[in-house]
Formats: C-alpha cells, structure tokens, sequence
C-alpha cells in the first residue's frame, strides 16, 4: 500500500545524519480495485466506489470514463454549473454511462498566436527567435480572458451550441468564460444542459468591444516586436525556488532510488486501470455530412497565406492533391462550425525494414529504426548475427515554445527517456535493447 514509514540515523555524535522514508507501491497492473482506491485517494477511475454505484445507479456495465475524470477527486464540482461527479454523470443514448471531464481554454489565445507568428516568423538568429517565443509568450496573458479550466463535458458542449447559435454574430475565435457559460445554462442533475439563447447573445454584446481591444492590442503589440521592440535580456540561468526547488531533489532522489520498472510507469497504468471507453465509435445516431461551402477567391488566398508558416502545406505545390481522395488544397478547405475555415496536410511516414548487408554495415546504419521497433515499442538490433555497437549519436526531444506547459509534452518525453534508459541498460548488461 501507499503506507510510509520513517526512520532516523545518527552518526556517533548524536546528531542527524539521514531520514529515510519507506513507500510501498502495489503492482498496478494486478492490484485489486480496492488496493487502487487505497493507493489513489485524490484520485477517481472506474474503480472506484463512486463509479460503481454510479453503474448500479444507471443499470448498466458501460462506462467512458476520461483522464480528466480519473485525476480529480472524487468530490471534484464543475466551477460553471456547481454540480458534482455523482450530479455529472449521465447515461448517454447508446447506453453508456459518461463520466467526462473537458479543459476549456480560450481560443483568443490561439488567434493572437497566428498573429504574432505571422509579424515575427522565426529565421536563423537564435537570439531573435528566443526574443519573439518569450514575448509571445507574455502577450498571452494580456489576451486571454480567462486562463484554461477544468470543467464537465456538458458546460462545454452548451458552450459549444452557444457559439453555433450566434456563429454569424460573433468572431470565429470568441470562447465564453467558466462564469459566463453559468449565466446562461440551466442545470439539473444527470442530462444535458439547457442553453438560453437569447443570455448569450447578451453576453456577447456586453464583451464584444472588449474582445476586440484585446485582438487589436495582440495585432500592435506584434508589430512592435517585429520591429524589435519590447525586448528583454535573457539571463544566463534561471534558479527553481522555493518548494519547487525542493519538489524537484524530491523527485530526482525517487528516480534514483525506485526500480527501473517504476520510474516512468506508475501514471502510465493507473491511467490504463482507471479510465474507460466503451462509447467509442458506439453512437446509435448516424451523424449528418452536410453539403461544404468552398470558400471564395479571397477567403482561400487569404487562408493560404496563413497557413505558408505550416512546413507541410508550404512544402507542397499549388498543384498538389491528396493520393488518397485527390483533392486539391482548395477543396479540402472546409468552414468549421466556428465559422473558421480550416484545413491541414498531414506527412505521413513509412518505415521499412533494412536488409541491405552494405547498409547495415555502415556506421550511419548501425542506430536503425525498423518495422518491429516501432510496433512492438522497443529498440532491436537490425540483424541478430551482427555485434551490438554503441551509437554514437545524440537524439533529442525538441518541441515548439508554444507546447511548453502542454500535459502531452511531459507524457512523450517520460516515454522517450524511459525507451532510451531500458536500451542503454540492454546494451550495457550484453542483452539485446
């Protein structure tokens, strides 16, 4: 169990030396649902007694239960509507019981992000882009109006028909705040909310002067940094302080110190042991295309010119079109129900197995990424009759500024230095990787 224990050792002199601390940490992937909730407390899955009485409450053994929902508590409320997680959950048509937590961020953000990036595209100087990524940064706290929040899946979907009601009113970037959305949203426990319309549209008079102030000061305040203004001096070494500082010996003394099979793994399976998604693909409504609108001349010129800062859409020619459904970028511009028009060309890579002797006995084919590596997750020699050889290449995990506090980014890098820490282990004891 998540029991600890503390002991004190002291040197010949009587005075402190070490405190060590004793966890026990049961076997997620076996461990009882029992054992789990003991071990989780702050947190609430499928295995909690909630979630089961939830299903008893519902009469049924179907459950979408997200991440969202499993790492809050179980006694977490929705800051809009007030309710909590046993008022929340809701039997949806198809028979499954939704327990569906969503984080509504503020779409102005993204919008103020295009404009600057398209004031101050990045080049060559590293200085310059380390300037425009931090200033960038500091500009969002002056956009946005309110900062990213947890709320239940049925505020953001009334927030979502808000915005389709209103779509030919409103900026296609707009998003209603956790407070807003309250004002305008009739609760009751376990179904959907009831969305006031004529509210919204009140709200979005009352605020519109203000969103636009916002977007103005955003499109200013890009073009002075273009003109390389607003700079402020980087310093040579930022220090962690406080308990963050203390969080992090913490955490770096558990690394050391827990066995390579723990280090990474523990959120990875209490994650797999709590969530749950039996809805999925499972909807008993067929769902409607409507016929798309193509947009004009100078709609498509100007989408297409936004989109030159995108590396896949750039990459490829004005006659390019899709191998599989072969339109053209025109054609598969679409206006989302935000009024946005959106489209995006995505690289898809395939790998193939090197067989090739001469290849292979390169030096750059020493460190190769086959087939079975990336289907099984694990790293293998590329020939089972050939040495293993140290690489010496570095490989590192580089993201944009703007994924900098993304919950993802964490999640890819944990995985990464665990696949590399396993295969440095494998070729260090003489086993394969």
């Amino acid at each position: 169990m998540a029991d600890g224990s503390e002991t004190t050792t002291e040197d010949f002199a009587g005075n402190e030396q070490n405190t060590i601390f004793t966890i026990s940490i049961p076997d997620l992937r076996e461990a009882s649902d029992e054992t789990i909730a003991q071990f989780a407390r702050d947190r609430d899955g499928r295995w909690s007694a909630q979630t089961k009485d939830l299903l008893l409450q519902f009469q049924t053994t179907r459950l979408d239960l997200n991440s969202s929902w499993a790492c809050t508590w179980a006694g977490w409320r929705c800051p809009c509507c007030g309710r909590g997680k046993a008022q929340i959950a809701r039997l949806s048509p198809g028979g499954v019981l939704l327990c569906r937590l969503e984080f509504h961020h503020d779409h102005l953000s993204d919008r103020a992000k295009r404009v600057f990036r398209d004031a101050n595209p990045r080049g060559d100087d590293r200085e310059a882009n380390i300037q425009s990524d931090r200033a960038q940064k500091a500009l969002m706290v002056f956009v946005e109006r309110f900062e990213e929040t947890l709320i239940c899946i049925d505020c953001n979907l009334s927030e979502g028909k808000a915005k389709v009601e209103l779509v030919r009113e409103i900026d296609p970037d707009f998003t209603f705040t956790p407070s807003e959305i309250a004002s305008f949203i009739e609760v009751a426990p376990n179904r959907l909310h009831e969305v006031d319309f004529d509210r919204t549209r009140a709200t979005w008079l009352s605020v519109r002067d203000d969103v636009a102030e916002r977007l103005d000061f955003a499109s200013r305040m890009a073009k002075r940094g273009a003109a390389g203004r607003h700079r402020r001096e980087v310093a040579p070494g930022k220090k962690i302080q406080g308990y963050l500082q203390e969080r992090d010996v913490v955490f770096s003394q558990f690394l050391r110190a827990a066995p390579r099979s723990y280090r990474y793994d523990i959120g990875f399976v209490l994650e797999a042991r709590s969530t749950a998604n039996d809805s999925a693909g499972t909807s008993p409504r067929p769902k409607q295309k409507t016929r798309g609108i193509a947009p004009s001349d100078e709609e498509f010129a100007e989408f297409d010119r936004a989109q030159q800062q995108q590396k896949s859409w750039a990459r490829v020619g004005e006659d390019w079109s899709c191998i599989g459904c072969h339109r053209s970028k025109r054609e598969i511009v679409l206006r989302s129900n935000s009024g946005r028009w959106t489209g995006q060309i995505h690289m898809v890579t395939e790998y193939e197995r090197e067989d090739r002797e001469e290849s292979l006995a390169s030096p750059s084919g020493r460190s190769v990424l086959v087939a079975d590596a990336t289907s099984d997750e694990r790293l293998v020699p590329a020939l089972a009759t050939a040495p293993d050889v140290l690489s010496t290449k570095i490989h590192i995990a580089r993201w944009s500024p703007d994924l900098i506090g993304d919950r993802n980014t964490p999640v890819l890098v944990n995985w990464l230095a665990k696949a590399a820490e396993d295969a440095s282990h494998g070729v260090s004891s003489g086993s394969p990787p």
